[in-house]
């Protein structure tokens, strides 16, 4: 989701709350800052949640100052903790078939393994006389 990043917050996060602009941002395959208590930070599609973080916006759901570089931005419709942000393993359910039987293990399959956290998949020996 591209948007920000916002930092956890008690009180929750009503439209019209104001948070500054943090340094940086977060994307995929990068590390990324830590988000301050009142700050957010940019996010783009497929980064990982920014520690410190308790929701995402979506920009389009945010006014951003004017100045240059924007130093804050204000929420146009509520927002509540968690939203936006999907956890580790949350794509599948549980019990759900990942890779059939029988497969052959393709790059693609070992990616989908992985995104499970899986660092070894089971395999039966390799049938006799068989040559890739």
């Amino acid at each position: 989701m591209d948007g920000y990043a916002l930092a956890a917050s008690p009180q929750g996060y009503p439209a019209g709350a104001r948070f500054k602009i943090a340094t940086g941002s977060a994307s995929a395959g990068a590390c990324a800052p830590r988000v301050e208590p009142g700050q957010a930070l940019r996010i783009f599609t497929g980064a990982a949640i920014p520690e410190g973080t308790g929701a995402v916006v979506m920009q389009e759901d945010v006014a951003i100052s004017s100045d240059d570089p924007p130093t804050t931005l204000e929420l146009k419709e509520t927002s509540v903790e968690g939203e936006f942000i999907r956890h580790a393993g949350a794509d599948l359910c549980a019990g759900q078939l990942l890779i059939p039987d029988g497969s052959l293990l393709t790059p693609q399959r070992i990616s989908a393994a992985a995104s499970q956290g899986l660092t070894v998949v089971p395999c039966p020996p390799p049938l006799s006389g068989w040559h890739p």
